[in-house]
């Protein structure tokens, strides 16, 4: 992903960019309409409107003014892709139906893994780390 960002005088637009899908963020309508104008002249461009989600990303907009980012839709294909749609809420992620007991040793554990059951964790968690690179939240609970 690669950020640019441009003003002038009290106008500014910030321009974010990931492979052939971008969004900007701009102070004013006018200054967005003159930015793209001038683009035009050297890119084939389509304006979809205001941005409702990028990278994953769900972007809510506030009657204030001010957005959020969310991967509630993300997560949701996730739960759904993993086989998770009636998982009860959970403050931390639950990888496997069977809980780990305290009590469980090094040799409980098989000499060689079932290289499904490390791909599958893999996957999991692989999934999961994409939602930490802008929660913070989801990343205390992975952690734990």
């Amino acid at each position: 992903e690669t950020v640019w960002g441009k003003s002038e005088g009290s106008e500014w637009i910030a321009v974010t960019l990931h492979v052939d899908d971008g969004g900007c963020a701009v102070s004013s309508d006018e200054y967005y309409a003159k930015f793209i104008e001038e683009l035009r002249k050297d890119y084939d461009l389509v304006d979809n409107g205001d941005m409702v989600s990028h990278l994953g990303m769900d972007i809510v907009r506030h009657d204030d003014g001010s957005i959020s980012l969310t991967h509630g839709t993300y997560i949701r294909k996730l739960l759904n892709k993993f086989g998770h749609t009636k998982s009860e809420l959970n403050p931390h992620p639950k990888m496997y139906e069977t809980p780990i007991s305290d009590s469980l040793t090094k040799d409980d554990c098989p000499r060689v893994p079932d290289p499904k059951v490390v791909n599958d964790y893999q996957v999991k968690l692989g999934s999961l780390i994409h939602t930490t690179m802008v929660r913070a939240d989801c990343t205390y609970a992975i952690a734990e």
